[in-house]
């Protein structure tokens, strides 16, 4: 549930950051799963501690 959940948000942020692009710098794929990366680590790590 969580992995869905962080998937449809990643959807979203990609979604949003193609109509704004021209505007910011632009995020990549890599940089956005970067974060979701972190994010799931953090998870992870509160899980264990």
């Amino acid at each position: 549930r969580e992995i869905t959940r962080i998937l449809i948000r990643l959807f979203h942020l990609l979604q949003k950051n193609g109509r704004k692009s021209h505007r910011y710098e632009k995020k990549t794929v890599f940089d956005i799963l970067g974060v979701v990366y972190e994010y799931t680590g953090l998870i992870k790590q509160k899980k264990i501690a």
